[in-house]
């Protein structure tokens, strides 16, 4: 398990989330659930946000026209159980949207739920995740989410990432490799559902398939180790 190093900077509010992207090596610990009703949201997190086109990324990966520029998220976040509800993306001409757009190597994205996303990019577009080249353990996501290529209920691309004891239940639509759970994996994704029937799609590179039925039988999670108390 990557453990947490230095100090923790705590999360409470959609500005706090916000600005992790200042210090993208940092370590981040939610302290609460958020949503639209919280302060911060219509500014940071809305339809209404940066001019219609709502949350920005934390991490992007683009090309300038002459070299590929990085700035991936690389720091730790832990969710502790808590909810981040309503995130708003329309970014159809961007590439690694998400939650976390572009997420770097040695990084553990944990324990966190993304519910009611309305998520829509290019390439590599997950409802937490754009592009995991890290790890994403006991987290899930419901909403919708839309794009182009590598576009994934959860994560957009997983490439020599692991996706661990996780689930999408969302709507997924796209062209190219996509998938309920995950559009486009080049690593391991081990212990993770995606919901067949409400996501539209019974394909995913990675994760098992279940029925809305299964998918609320405390069961399909039990069975494979999880820890439901």
């Amino acid at each position: 398990m990557i453990e947490f190093m230095g100090d923790v900077v705590e999360i409470y509010t959609w500005e706090d989330l916000h600005n992790i992207r200042n210090d993208p090596a940092g370590d981040y610990r939610l302290m609460n659930d958020l949503g639209p009703e919280d302060e911060g949201y219509d500014d940071y997190a809305s339809e209404n946000a940066d001019n219609g086109s709502g949350w920005l990324p934390v991490g992007e990966r683009y090309w300038d026209g002459s070299q590929c520029i990085e700035h991936p998220f690389e720091g730790g976040f832990d969710g502790q159980n808590h909810t981040i509800t309503g995130l708003y993306i329309d970014r159809t001409s961007t590439d690694y949207i998400g939650l976390f757009g572009f997420v770097g190597e040695d990084v553990e994205v944990r324990n966190v739920g993304v519910v009611d996303v309305d998520v829509t990019g290019d390439n590599r577009v997950g409802g937490l995740m754009g592009y995991n080249w890290g790890t994403v353990k006991n987290s899930y996501a419901t909403g919708d989410v839309s794009g182009d290529w590598y576009v994934g209920g959860l994560v957009g691309e997983n490439d020599e990432g692991s996706v661990d004891n996780s689930y999408a239940t969302g709507s997924v639509s796209g062209e190219v490799f996509v998938g309920g759970l995950v559009g486009w994996n080049e690593g391991t994704v081990d212990n993770s559902f995606w919901d067949i029937e409400t996501s539209g799609t019974t394909s995913s590179d990675g994760g098992v398939g279940k029925t809305t039925a299964e998918m609320m039988d405390i069961n399909t999670f039990t069975d494979v180790g999880w820890d439901m108390i």
